[in-house]
């Protein structure tokens, strides 16, 4: 049977499920929801989750790490995100537009972040999401990943920056470590072939990230 680690603070009704189809191994996993035959990690997300972590700011941090750990990320969206008005259950004192607000982040995930994105209507469809994936990764993995795997997190996460190629990345990255938090501009002006614009441009956008 195929093997899948779920995180204990899912819901019971999934382990229920999923047990059906995987052997489950139920544990507390830092970043992710859900890994799936030791390489795709899967963070779900309702749709009240996914606005909640942009009012509280965490969305964001939550992207870092999954794109500085050592699986492929993936987020799946879980139940509708048509109408606005159920969010207020959830998120009393929220005034944006939370449909927008859900597909907005969700655009800056799959461009700036290059994590896809899926999308599933119920729990049933959610295992089948988690099932696939893993016939997936039997299917093709005598193949060419999608993904770049032989390139780190940090410097996959570096390459995100305008203007900052592998090359360059790898550099930075043995110069300055594996934990772009502890960056400095003085630091990255260190590492050959990065110039006062170039580390400017890393330290903002290391900005955004924390």
């Amino acid at each position: 049977m195929k093997k899948l680690i779920m995180d204990n603070r899912e819901p019971p009704i999934l382990l229920s499920l999923l047990s059906e189809k995987f052997e489950v191994e139920i544990k507390k996993l830092p970043t992710f929801d859900y890994i799936v035959g030791g390489k795709v990690g899967v963070e779900r997300k309702t749709f009240p989750d996914l606005v909640g972590s942009v009012v509280d700011k965490r969305i964001y941090e939550q992207a870092r790490r999954m794109v500085e750990s050592s699986y492929n990320p993936l987020i799946l969206v879980e139940g509708s995100i048509s109408s606005s008005y159920s969010i207020h259950r959830y998120i009393p004192n929220f005034k944006q537009d939370a449909r927008k607000t859900a597909m907005g982040v969700l655009v800056d995930l799959a461009l700036n972040f290059s994590i896809p994105i899926v999308f599933s209507e119920n729990h049933e469809d959610t295992v089948y999401v988690l099932e696939k994936i893993s016939r997936s990764l039997n299917s093709f993995k005598h193949h060419t990943p999608r993904i770049n795997v032989s390139l780190s997190p940090t410097v996959r996460l570096l390459t995100l920056v305008p203007g900052i190629g592998p090359t360059t990345a790898h550099k930075i990255v043995k110069r300055c470590g594996k934990k772009v938090t502890y960056y400095t501009y003085k630091k990255l002006l260190s590492v050959n072939g990065v110039g006062k614009k170039s580390a400017g441009r890393i330290m903002k956008f290391i900005g955004e990230l924390i």
